[in-house]
């Protein structure tokens, strides 16, 4: 046997793996064939038959489970690996060469995500409907721009999710339906099905702090004219006179302090101001499993947050007034290619109403990919909050439930408006 051969250790079944070299030392017995054994690593046929005997291949294929935790290197790079029960000295092959090649994949892999070239565009809602007029596929792609305008992407790990329901930013970003703050309350309801108990409200607020205080990003949080309006009527004094930050009102505000049978102020559906914190309020199925009174109980965290500056995580929030999705044209649903979506692109696009035409247009978007991205971010979060937490199970649940929610914003928004899928290819 030679006293050195190279296997190739092809590393499978993750985006941005690598193929890496080992140089195999001297070994006096030949690491069994895996011919009769179809669930072993194939070796190509390349092993040669001599009786009983049988020389080892020139270069065999690992797959990353076939040497996950049995590789042992030391400070220079060399160790040994268990193959099928034989020990086998390695070599790290740490050359400048190498780091070479392993500089340029990992560049190649981040010009994944390519710049767009097309839209697919596609009407999910009924055309039988009363709102078939009020906006086409292709001024729906007049109102969007050409595909290349849109890149580059920006990282959704580091934008604040901004509600789709607020129809007055000019700024350009993601969207999703209740934004950052119904994703997150989303999060705590899976923790609560897991663990199977509820969380108490101090529970409930720490962990709305925690989350704050661990992403350099700011979480937007959004409250229409149409809830601020109806506070200002539940507290008898016009909206012109309703001051949020104002402390002598802040109970009842917050809905501790009510003036007949609760809930009151902002834990109650008409008052909420925020268009999915009131779908989950009044919940009548379309949020299996979630519990009005953790909803309650995060939306009183989430405005004492904001009205008090000196709680913890309160310069986290961006607390935004405005109209709400009933002043779009469509809602539209937004995708991007496989390779932008693993990596975590999205472009930025703007709900803000633009004159086409004679026509004031004016569309509220969901960025999907960006949604399930977010639920990952907060799969992570609560794993590392406890370790008792599955992380993968948590991200699987967590996902059905954004898409139970999406689904029952989407029936909502059907009845007023036109949906479409855009993607951007």
């Amino acid at each position: 046997m030679a006293a050195e051969q190279r296997v190739r250790a092809h590393v499978r079944g993750q985006p941005g793996r690598f193929e890496r070299f080992l140089a195999v030392g001297e070994e006096a017995e030949a690491p069994p064939s895996s011919s009769s054994d179809d669930s072993k690593t194939d070796t190509n046929d390349k092993t040669k038959k001599n009786g009983d005997k049988k020389t080892p291949p020139e270069t065999i294929d690992l797959t990353e489970q076939s040497i996950l935790g049995q590789v042992n290197l030391n400070s220079q790079g060399h160790g040994s690996v268990n193959l099928d029960g034989v020990l086998w000295d390695i070599a790290c092959d740490c050359t400048d060469n190498w780091k070479k090649q392993f500089s340029d994949i990992k560049e190649s892999e981040t010009d994944a995500c390519k710049k767009p070239t097309r839209f697919e565009i596609e009407r999910l809602s009924s055309e039988d409907d009363d709102t078939a007029g009020m906006l086409s596929p292709a001024e729906l792609r007049d109102f969007v721009g050409t595909p290349s305008e849109l890149f580059p992407y920006e990282s959704v790990d580091e934008l604040s999710m901004f509600d789709t329901d607020n129809m007055d930013t000019t700024k350009k970003g993601i969207f999703g339906p209740g934004g950052d703050v119904a994703q997150f309350i989303l999060a705590s309801s899976v923790y609560e099905t897991i663990k199977g108990k509820e969380l108490s409200p101090a529970e409930a607020d720490k962990f709305l702090e925690d989350y704050l205080i661990s992403t350099e990003r700011k979480v937007s949080f959004h409250i229409s004219e149409k809830g601020i309006q109806g506070l200002a009527n539940e507290l008898g004094i016009s909206v012109e006179q309703l001051n949020l930050k104002n402390r002598n009102l802040e109970s009842r505000i917050l809905g501790k302090q009510c003036m007949g049978n609760g809930p009151c102020g902002v834990l109650s559906p008409r008052n909420v101001g925020h268009a999915e914190l009131q779908r989950m309020m009044t919940n009548t199925g379309d949020y299996p499993g979630l519990d009005i009174s953790l909803v309650q109980n995060l939306t009183m965290a989430i405005y004492e947050t904001v009205l008090t500056p000196e709680k913890t995580g309160h310069d986290r929030i961006e607390f935004v007034q405005g109209t709400s999705t009933s002043e779009a044209s469509a809602i539209v649903l937004v995708r991007v290619s496989d390779t932008c979506m693993f990596e975590g692109k999205t472009p930025l696009l703007s709900q803000g109403k633009k004159e086409m035409k004679g026509k004031q247009i004016s569309v509220a978007f969901i960025h999907y990919d960006a949604v399930m991205r977010r639920d990952a971010e907060l799969a992570s979060f609560f794993a590392k909050k406890d370790d008792s937490i599955d992380e993968a199970q948590f991200r699987a649940q967590l996902q059905r439930k954004s898409q139970t929610a999406l689904n029952a914003a989407a029936l909502t928004y059907s009845k007023l408006m036109p949906i479409y899928e855009l993607h951007i290819l």
